[in-house]
């Protein structure tokens, strides 16, 4: 729930600090004229490992959709243009998903990647909100440095 509202509230901040969708001299899109701050991404990352790994805890040991995610998000982070990368791989991925269902924990088999490691820790309580608190403590100190425009 705080990575959500600190997601929302920095999209906010990126919304109001910028001067519209425009083309960079490169030719690229840069959705409210400029890159997302890192700062933004970061509250992204810890928003999209939460959904991933504690939302979505009924999918795991499979880890299929995280890889894929993880992918997606990986790819946005090196681009300049980070939520049109994201958003165009993540679309790539639901139309991947319509035709393979990637999702479906019969997917291949039932031990096709999956980590069963991962759901054996994520399943004990004292490790499941360790990392939900983690994940929220990170979403509200990004959100700081961004609305403060801290550099670090």
């Amino acid at each position: 729930m705080i990575p959500t509202i600190a997601l929302t509230i920095g999209l906010f901040i990126y919304y109001f600090r910028s001067t519209g969708t425009t083309l960079s001299p490169d030719n690229k899109v840069l959705i409210y004229g400029y890159d997302a701050p890192l700062e933004l991404q970061l509250i992204y990352c810890s928003w999209l490992i939460g959904v991933l790994l504690i939302d979505n805890k009924l999918i795991l040991p499979k880890a299929t959709v995280l890889m894929v995610h993880l992918a997606s998000f990986i790819v946005a982070f090196q681009s300049s243009e980070f939520f049109h990368s994201r958003i165009a791989t993540a679309c790539h991925l639901f139309v991947l998903n319509s035709l393979l269902v990637y999702k479906s924990r019969n997917w291949v088999n039932e031990n096709f990647v999956s980590i069963d490691s991962l759901k054996e820790v994520l399943d004990k309580p004292i490790y499941y909100k360790t990392l939900s608190l983690m994940i929220s403590i990170l979403s509200v100190f990004f959100l700081i440095c961004l609305f403060f425009n801290t550099q670090w």
